[in-house]
């Protein structure tokens, strides 16, 4: 009897705790959330090797017998040094006789324009003037003969003279064509003559004179090419990381070879999915750690591929390091550690629960006060319990998160818990 006392004052106690939590003024007890400030890239970590910013490697043009190495691996060079020397007596031989190729073709196209070939040319175009002359003199003889004709054949019209006239001013006319004719053919005989020597080849025209200079500068150009190519220099300043070249040996583009690398700066290669990669672009700042230094570094963003690659499915993001101490090395390994402030834009998050759906629209209870606002929302990606939220809500907002299901526009709250 005792126990079933005990039992019924529980349950009358239970009922008034539940009473005076609904009747706070009408209001529904609710967990609320405040809006997570976040991005889909938080925890996400790459690692890669890294690179020089530059790496150029240099081989012989020219082979020779290696007469000198004047640096060594790790060795700081600057741009212009020299690094290994070539033996030139053998190319220096094939320059001379260029240079003495050259020197002949030069002053044989000299000679020819003083000599035979321009002397022929003069007096072809001195026949071709006396032409032009004697064809201007034959025109002027006979339009003047043609204007005597037509007079005197007006002046027989008319009665003034007789057909003696007439025949006399005819052949005088026919003269002066023939005459014209003449001069004509002489003009083009001169021009078509001074034309084929302008176009003919011997060995003694300008023509081929100039090309022998052409191909003996280009002799000499290349022989001079091969002479500078016995000192190999540094294209760029850098540290020597690869040195294949040893006094005596020969030198050849398949076994002789340098490598110069930049490393002022070096680039962390790595290659991101497609969900993370959105998140980046040029410019952001990015932790990178290393296993081989302790101290963290701090990297930015210098490239982003807009494409994936056809076979990882994966995007190419290229992150430059400060190197000015010469700290790092190529070919370390380094990891990238994106987090949420690395992202371009921050993404906004709320749990997934709190999200109501209505006449295919998304919707949340967003608190005000004591009440709450249904508030149209835009959805992104899911993560882990939370849901992106694209457009309609702030990071200073909180919505309910429990007890949704009982409210509606006009409903009061009592945020009994918050989820920070």
């Amino acid at each position: 009897m005792m126990r079933r006392l005990e039992a019924f004052l529980l349950i009358l106690v239970m009922l008034l705790v539940l009473t005076s939590c609904t009747a706070n003024n009408g209001a529904v007890n609710v967990t609320a959330s405040k809006v997570k400030s976040d991005n889909t890239l938080d925890g996400s970590s790459y690692s890669a090797c890294l690179q020089a910013v530059t790496e150029v490697t240099v081989v012989p043009k020219v082979t020779a017998t290696i007469t000198g190495v004047k640096f060594k691996v790790g060795d700081h060079v600057n741009q212009g040094d020299v690094l290994i020397t070539l033996d030139r007596s053998d190319i220096q031989n094939q320059f001379n006789q260029a240079k003495a190729t050259y020197d002949i073709a030069k002053t044989n196209y000299e000679n020819t324009q003083k000599g035979t070939a321009a002397s022929t040319r003069l007096k072809l175009q001195q026949a071709v003037d006396t032409a032009q002359i004697g064809e201007e003199s034959a025109t002027i003889a006979f339009n003047t003969a043609q204007s005597s004709y037509d007079k005197v054949n007006f002046q027989v019209a008319i009665g003034e003279a007789s057909s003696y006239d007439l025949q006399q001013a005819e052949s005088a006319l026919k003269n002066a064509q023939c005459a014209l004719d003449t001069a004509n053919t002489n003009l083009k005989s001169a021009q078509d003559t001074l034309k084929l020597n302008d176009s003919t080849l011997i060995p003694e025209s300008i023509t081929v004179a100039a090309k022998q200079v052409d191909s003996a500068k280009a002799s000499l150009a290349t022989a001079q090419s091969s002479l500078d190519n016995t000192k190999i220099g540094a294209p760029i300043s850098g540290v020597l990381s690869v040195l294949n070249a040893t006094t005596g040996e020969i030198a050849t583009a398949q076994s002789t070879n340098v490598t110069l690398i930049d490393t002022s700066s070096v680039n962390l290669v790595i290659s991101v999915t497609g969900s993370d990669v959105l998140q980046l672009q040029n410019g952001i700042s990015v932790p990178v750690t290393l296993n081989d230094v302790a101290k963290g570094y701090t990297g930015t963003i210098i490239s982003v591929s807009p494409s994936a690659d056809a076979k990882t499915g994966l995007f190419e993001v290229k992150i430059n390091i400060d190197n000015s101490t010469g700290e790092l090395r190529a070919g370390m390994l380094a990891t990238a550690q994106f987090n949420s402030e690395t992202a371009a834009t921050p993404a906004l998050y709320v749990p997934q629960q709190s999200v109501l759906q209505e006449n295919g629209e998304f919707y949340v209870y967003k608190v005000i006060g004591n009440g709450v606002e249904k508030t149209s929302v835009e959805l992104g990606a899911n993560k882990n319990l939370y849901i992106e939220i694209k457009s309609g809500l702030s990071a200073d907002d909180t919505v309910v998160v429990d007890g949704v299901d009982k409210l509606n526009e006009t409903s009061k709250v009592n945020v009994i818990k918050s989820i920070e």
